[in-house]
């Protein structure tokens, strides 16, 4: 039990003198730069799908309140088609920031 904690306790200082670092070379591993993904056009439209797709579902609801068939109905097949654009368009961006990590990387290295 001496020896998980002696462990623990190295574990602990390493982790907190080489910060800095293991923060620096967790962002350069990841696969996709999150700046990237947060840049891309395609993710500022996804946002306003998601959003689209709440105000649809609620209209839904109220056309449920209401006893109204066509607002249920055509709130419910905007936000399932909202929804489904939306996740194409996340893949989308994720793929093409994927890309744009992939060659940022490249240029980096081939600067040192």
């Amino acid at each position: 039990m001496a020896e998980i904690e002696k462990k623990a306790v190295e574990q602990d200082g390493a982790a907190t003198g080489g910060q800095a670092a293991s923060v620096a070379d967790a962002t350069h591993r990841r696969s996709v730069d999150r700046d990237i993904m947060r840049s891309l056009p395609g993710t500022h439209a996804m946002y306003g799908m998601i959003a689209g797709a709440i105000i649809a579902y609620a209209l839904s609801l109220v056309g449920t309140a209401i006893d109204s068939d066509l607002l249920f109905r055509g709130g419910n097949m905007v936000c399932f088609s909202l929804l489904i654009i939306g996740g194409l368009t996340y893949f989308h961006s994720y793929t093409t920031a994927k890309r744009l990590t992939r060659e940022r990387r490249a240029e980096q290295d081939a600067r040192r």
